[in-house]
């Protein structure tokens, strides 16, 4: 697992997976299996930045065991934009240097071609730099959403919390 978390858990173990089945199904997941004392998902993805942190999990489990309430998860969503946001721009970089520098070299020589490959390649350089950042913002982003679920799952379940 990418991601394990507990917390101190005093409360009713049902309430806490009818809250997170709740919480998860309302952005998209899918809940797997489920028995007394833990419950599994699957997470939809995430296909962009502007989604919320939660949709960074590919799968997630939520299991009390005595006193203690824990969230053990993969990060296969923030895995995916982490290929996404590496590769993308390295491949279009490469495709338009080739294409555009073959066309070049066909109709205006090598020269040419030369220039728009290298303007082609410098052009993906801040990507390596800039990609870095976007992947350890989303994970950012993932994991203290889990925190909060967590925590939040624990503080409503408990025997304290009045409905």
């Amino acid at each position: 697992m990418d991601y394990s978390q507990s917390v101190e858990f005093h409360g009713d173990v049902n309430r806490a997976i009818e809250y997170a089945t709740l919480i998860l199904t309302t952005l998209g997941f899918r809940l797997v299996a489920q028995d007394e004392s833990s419950a599994e998902f699957e997470g939809p993805g995430m296909n962009n930045t502007r989604q919320p942190g939660l949709l960074g999990v590919s799968y997630l489990r939520i299991a009390a065991d005595g006193a203690t309430l824990m969230i053990e998860a993969e990060l296969g969503g923030v895995r995916k934009m982490e290929r996404f946001v590496t590769w993308f721009p390295t491949s279009l970089g490469v495709f338009l240097g080739l294409t555009l520098g073959g066309l070049a070299w066909q109709f205006a020589g090598w020269k040419m071609a030369t220039t728009i490959f290298t303007t082609a390649a410098l052009s993906v350089l801040p990507w390596k730099i800039i990609a870095p950042i976007f992947v350890r913002r989303i994970r950012t982003r993932t994991t203290p959403a889990l925190d909060t679920l967590l925590g939040n799952l624990a503080s409503i379940s408990s025997d304290r919390y009045v409905t």
